[in-house]
């Protein structure tokens, strides 16, 4: 009895359309151990129409390793856009990444590969609809918008807020790693309004020095270097705690994931699948899965992929991995 009651349910199509998303894959860390290794990017928008207001996007990259972030408002989200933002933003003033991760979106193509890789840089599409391969950009979207929109009552004046907001997110301090991205990347926080406000001891005395003779702030040579050093080797010893914080808690995230995996499914011609449909799942009230659909066969050599049919007969030309489909 209970096995009819699980295979009646198993079989409800309504239930199958808006099933959750199966996990079909271990999860993939990637490892970066300096800033500047590995960069993301994405566009954010696009945003509503405002009277006088020309930009429409947000264009943003972060830095795997720090979490630190760059961003600026645009007005078009195209290849030049790209190209220009990578190379006057981040190139031209931090050097040149071994790689870069994004989307497969347009804006994305062939024009920014082929500047990326005249750079010497890795560019790198992620699969279609694999929201984890791009999980640290999908990320820094949500912490900047969520800052975003704190601090801009109105709404028209985002664009000018823009570079506030992402100081603010660059100075926040990551709970695990114990430092802010811009402690990890700059090796320092940058001072806001609130340190200006509420002075630390440090500031405050440095700056009634200032007020009084320059020549009582400036270092010698010698004291100066010890300083520059003191600092590198500070910076040095966070690094390596921060990448054994980093590593510990993907580790961790990864074990959590890796226990709801399913394994392949091995369909047979005739059994009746459904397919993941990537573009309603994260729409509100629309179904995650459609079909049913009619397994015809293996789609290639390594038994991972199927040809599929609608329900009349009708073939579907593509050929689709078993990790978009589940059995019905």
């Amino acid at each position: 009895m209970a096995v009819d009651v699980r295979d009646y349910v198993k079989r409800c199509l309504t239930c199958a359309k808006f099933g959750t998303v199966i996990r079909s894959q271990t999860s993939a860390r990637v490892v970066v151990s300096e800033p500047m290794e590995l960069l993301g990017i994405d566009f954010i928008g696009p945003f509503p129409s405002f009277s006088g207001v020309r930009k429409k996007w947000i264009l943003i990259a972060v830095d795997y390793f720090s979490r630190y972030i760059w961003t600026e408002a645009v007005e078009r989200s195209d290849s030049d856009t790209v190209i220009n933002f990578l190379k006057n933003a981040i190139f031209d003033k931090f050097g040149l990444p071994i790689g870069v991760y994004m989307d497969p979106g347009h804006h994305f193509g062939e024009k920014t590969r082929n500047f990326a890789e005249s750079c010497g840089t890795l560019w790198n599409n992620s699969p279609v609809a694999a929201k984890r391969a791009v999980g640290m950009i999908e990320k820094s979207v949500d912490i900047l918008q969520r800052v975003l929109k704190k601090i801009t009552p109105d709404q028209k004046l985002w664009p000018e807020r823009l570079s506030k907001a992402t100081l603010e997110v660059n100075k926040r301090e990551i709970a695990h790693l114990a430092y802010s991205p811009s402690e990890i990347f700059l090796g320092f926080n940058p001072s806001g309004p609130l340190e200006i406000k509420y002075k630390t001891d440090r500031r405050q005395s440095l700056g009634e020095v200032m007020k009084g003779n320059l020549g009582n702030v400036l270092p010698e040579d010698d004291e100066h270097a010890d300083y520059v050093i003191n600092f590198i080797a500070k910076r040095i010893d966070d690094r390596k705690l921060i990448l054994g914080r980093s590593n510990y808690y993907k580790d961790k995230a990864a074990q959590r994931h890796d226990l709801g995996i399913r394994g392949q499914n091995e369909y047979s011609p005739g059994e009746l699948v459904m397919l993941y449909d990537h573009k309603q799942a994260g729409t509100k009230l629309r179904p995650t899965w459609r079909g049913p659909f009619v397994i015809v066969g293996f789609g290639g050599d390594m038994g991972k992929s199927y040809k599929l049919r609608q329900i009349n007969g009708t073939p579907i030309p593509l050929t689709l991995s078993w990790r978009l489909t589940k059995e019905i």
